[in-house]
């Protein structure tokens, strides 16, 4: 997906946010956005909005003297999620249909999201919770879904931030008990950015101990395709079925031609309008509905 100069504002203004909660020293700020505003005058159409803000974020994290600033949020999100685990697992396994219960659920997990937003309303998060099993999706993308699920060998799942990886462990679970015979791979980052989750947050929550966990390789908090490691890029051509989470997978992957299922909730104003949903509204689609 082709970065737009409202990606560019946006991201250039969550760096200036971060310097000033995080940094805060008003003499130097000036030639740090000026270097700011440099990376930004370079980029390039086809440059994705992930790739743009790890670029920004190097820089500001060797001005701050910082390797995860938001450590102490995941932390948070990956607990607060992990004490609401078995209660949600309860209701999911009391629904109608648990495996597309526990979709909406991993759905939902994608408000937690530091990169997209400044701050998460931990009480916007309990009211999408709470009515997790009652939104309602796409029901031909759903059967479109779980067919593929049937004959297919290979799923990578992707994931997104902190927190939210408790929900996409229930998933797996699920998928687990449901497709005894598929073969599940979950990718995080490669290393840490915003509040996107990695290995560190995947073994807090257990979920390396459910199945084959693998960092990208890189700080880009999406899946782009050309920086991403060896390993993960085998990982993903070798797969029959690809879930990808969040919107950062969606701008570096929409059109890739893979068999990609996006799920993420609608966050910014430019999702809003192209997906024409209202804020924290859910999206379940595929690479071939997509109009590039």
């Amino acid at each position: 997906m082709d970065i737009s100069t409202e990606c560019i504002l946006c991201t250039v203004r969550k760096i200036d946010h971060l310097y000033d909660e995080l940094v805060g020293e008003p003499t130097g700020k000036l030639d740090f956005m000026k270097e700011i505003y440099r990376i930004a005058s370079e980029t390039k159409a086809q440059d994705t909005a992930p790739l743009l803000s790890a670029r920004m974020l190097r820089l500001f994290l060797r001005e701050a003297g910082m390797d995860d600033p938001y450590r102490e949020q995941k932390i948070k999100y990956n607990r607060m999620l992990q004490d609401k685990e078995e209660s949600i697992e309860a209701e999911i396994q009391n629904g109608a249909d648990p495996l597309a219960v526990a979709l909406k659920y991993a759905m939902v997990g994608n408000m937690i999201d530091f990169g997209a937003m400044d701050d998460i309303s931990d009480s916007e998060l309990e009211r999408l919770l709470e009515s997790a099993s009652d939104l309602e999706l796409d029901e031909a993308m759903l059967e479109k879904f779980f067919v593929q699920l049937e004959t297919a060998g290979k799923l990578v799942y992707i994931g997104d931030n902190a927190g939210e990886i408790v929900l996409d462990k229930i998933f797996v679970k699920m998928l687990q008990e449901y497709y005894p015979d598929l073969d599940i791979s979950f990718l995080v980052r490669g290393k840490p950015v915003f509040n996107d989750a990695t290995i560190e947050d995947a073994e807090q929550v257990g979920l390396c101990n459910l199945t084959h966990v693998l960092g990208n390789g890189t700080d880009v908090p999406g899946t782009q395709l050309d920086h991403i490691s060896s390993e993960a890029l085998y990982e993903i051509n070798r797969a029959d079925l690809i879930l990808a989470k969040g919107q950062g997978n969606f701008e570096t992957l929409s059109g890739c031609g893979r068999n990609v299922f996006y799920l993420f909730l609608c966050k910014c104003a430019l999702f809003t309008r192209r997906f024409k949903m209202k804020q924290f509204e859910g999206v379940f689609t595929h690479e071939s509905r997509l109009e590039i």
